[in-house]
């Protein structure tokens, strides 16, 4: 049964059915929709998972599981983003730090050399 909806379209309705889907149970639904032989799932599943991550519709639970986000309270899909850029300049200070002391380092290196040329 060939249909005009896109994958993405098709994954929507099939996640109205269900709570959560794995990624494969989800794909080979719509593989089957579609009628796609197997190596037009091959050539297509990697544009249909970059499909279904950018889709604001749809939030990956982990496992590989999927969800449609309407279904989850805020609070489940919500991530926030100051802990991740606190993190992040964590770790910029650490390698600024790090850099400080292999600079030091190169400097002592070289006045020791310079002395014993002296």
């Amino acid at each position: 049964m060939a249909t005009n909806k896109s994958m993405i379209d098709i994954a929507y309705d099939a996640m109205q059915e269900k709570k959560t889907i794995t990624f494969s149970v989800l794909w080979n639904t719509i593989a089957k929709k579609l009628n796609l032989t197997d190596e037009e799932k091959e050539k297509k599943v990697a544009a249909f998972y970059t499909q279904l991550s950018l889709d604001g519709r749809f939030v990956a639970l982990g496992n590989n599981k999927w969800s449609l986000r309407d279904r989850l309270p805020y609070d489940k899909i919500h991530v926030d983003l100051s802990d991740i850029y606190n993190d992040m300049e964590e770790e910029s200070e650490d390698e600024e730090d790090e850099e400080a002391e292999g600079g030091e380092a190169q400097e002592k290196k070289e006045n020791a050399a310079n002395e014993e040329a002296a």
